[in-house]
């Protein structure tokens, strides 16, 4: 149950901030901050969704990448058409599968860890 507040509770942070107006008004303290924001955003959000799942291991690694792309896709589509000042942006979506990817690695070698030790 904690697991399922915890992916909703995420939900709402990475949607609130991705469509929240672009004033540009942003401090940039290094080049491509807002990629790796992505990353994170997306690698926790895989982390989480991969940790509400149960079942075929190989398969939910995928479903939880795929839920998690479909869904940064989804806003930023929204962000084109509906919030001004923000835009839909490729580079976003490809660090959200970075992201994704990279949170289901650390998942599988979490669980890997603990159960060979």
């Amino acid at each position: 149950m904690k697991a399922v507040i915890a992916l909703w509770i995420w939900i709402i942070i990475v949607t609130v901030l991705s469509l929240i107006p672009d004033t540009g008004m942003q401090i940039d303290y290094f080049p491509h901050q807002d990629k790796v924001v992505h990353i994170v955003f997306y690698l926790v959000l895989t982390f989480i969704i991969r940790i509400n799942l149960k079942s075929n291991q190989n398969v939910l690694h995928a479903k939880a990448i795929m839920m998690a792309v479909l869904y940064s896709m989804i806003l930023e589509f929204i962000q084109e058409w509906f919030i001004t000042g923000r835009h839909f942006d490729y580079f976003d979506i490809i660090a959200n599968i970075i992201g994704s990817l990279t949170g289901s690695c650390i998942y599988y070698l979490l669980r890997k860890q603990n159960h060979n030790g």
